[in-house]
């Protein structure tokens, strides 16, 4: 399918297909055997000027993320890893792009400069951590502190999930101040931490799923560190009041709509070696998953449009439905290759298994009906003969929470 790309979103494009096809696929078994990071295709990223384009021109960054002047520029990068090196490579990518923009849109001038752009340099790389264990079952609280210094904030807890730590710099990480501290409750505060720092312990062998096991994303400990007020990033309640977990989304959605056409490539060749490329089932399967792709990849495509235009109210709408259109048609590639590709296709060290795994694993994130909730609500919230109709409350507060 043919895609209205600018010149430099095309080249950009190719250029890391190309990388992912030449260079990281041939890398990806051995990371996900191993469970190690893809750090040799990140160093690779850097060296294509592909690895900080969610940052300001500026400040060496390439104009790109949700707030940037070409969003979709950093979405196709993400597409074409998922699709041709897998989902480690490109989750990693994302969720150093997603810091680096939220630092770049949020800290002052003299941060941008004087902290952010000398990272830029030299290709250092960072991560965001915000889940911790067990908070599912706390809601939205969170344990992890920050207890106010005359200088700055001293930093205590644990996190989780957090991918990309073993290989970063720098840590993002986001801590309710403690009751001292001066910050209200629920202001969480955006803290910017080495991953060398005193206090700072990233526990070895926490880590080992059965899906996306090179995307690792480990448990760090967080023991009396001390964060300088240079390294505070934005007001308390920054990451929140900017709904940046919304901003996100077009991001998987990107990496899900590359994942899916993956497993539909795969499973096209496993179908040819099983001389059923003209079985009418067959074909029915392929055609109705590869036109669901195609839809949620127009979906983040007009999404990323709307960014582009600055109408964020339409905007986070929207990247959140092209997120779930991602999902399923994630969701269909899956059970069509389990249709028709063959149980041969699918030994356990198969491409066609891994890329299976990663996607079915790294979707297992997403709150798919808090989700469709969420947009639905929308219909009364926005219709004032209807607003005032009674709804449940724990509809409300579900679709609350997805926003």
């Amino acid at each position: 399918m043919h895609l209205p790309l600018t010149p430099g979103q095309r080249a950009a494009s190719e250029t890391a297909g190309r990388l992912a096809r030449e260079r990281f696929a041939p890398r990806a078994a051995a990371y996900d055997t191993e469970l190690r990071l893809p750090v040799e295709d990140l160093r690779d990223l850097a060296e294509a000027g592909l690895l900080n384009l969610a940052a300001g021109e500026d400040i060496g960054g390439g104009g790109s993320g949700v707030l940037g002047k070409d969003p979709l520029l950093y979405l196709l990068i993400l597409e074409q890893l998922a699709r041709y090196s897998g989902l480690a490579t490109s989750h990693s990518l994302q969720v150093h792009s997603h810091a680096v923009h939220f630092i770049d849109r949020i800290a002052d001038d003299r941060q941008r400069r004087t902290v952010l752009a000398p990272l830029l340099q030299r290709n250092v790389l960072m991560t965001t951590l915000g889940s911790e264990p067990g908070r599912t079952a706390r809601g939205a609280r969170h344990t992890t502190l920050a207890r106010r210094s005359e200088t700055g904030f001293v930093l205590s807890g644990v996190k989780n999930f957090a991918t990309l730590a073993d290989a970063c710099g720098y840590l993002l990480v986001l801590a309710d101040g403690d009751p001292q501290s001066g910050v209200a409750a629920g202001q969480r505060l955006g803290l910017l931490v080495p991953v060398d720092g005193e206090g700072v312990r990233i526990e070895p062998g926490s880590w080992d799923p059965y899906g996306m096991r090179a995307a690792v994303s480990p448990v760090v400990h967080l023991e009396e560190h001390f964060v300088p007020q240079s390294h505070v990033i934005g007001a308390p309640g920054a990451h929140a009041a900017g709904n940046w977990s919304l901003k996100a989304d077009l991001g998987f959605a990107a990496q899900y709509v590359g994942g899916a056409q993956r497993i539909l490539d795969l499973t096209a060749d496993a179908v040819q070696r099983r001389g059923l490329s003209e079985s009418p089932p067959a074909l029915v399967r392929l055609g109705e998953a590869q036109s669901r792709v195609e839809s949620a990849r127009w979906h983040y495509y007009g999404a990323a449009k709307l960014w582009e235009l600055g109408d964020e109210e339409a905007a986070g709408p929207a990247s959140l439905s092209a997120k779930l259109q991602a999902i399923h048609a994630g969701e269909l590639a899956l059970e069509m290759a389990t249709r028709i590709a063959g149980p041969s296709a699918f030994q356990a060290d198969s491409a066609l298994s891994r890329i299976s795994r990663d996607l079915r694993y790294f979707m297992m994130r997403e709150q798919v009906d808090a989700g469709a909730i969420s947009i639905g609500s929308r219909f009364f919230n926005e219709n004032p003969i209807v607003a005032a109709v009674d709804r449940p409350p724990a509809a409300n507060d579900y679709a609350r929470a997805a926003r």
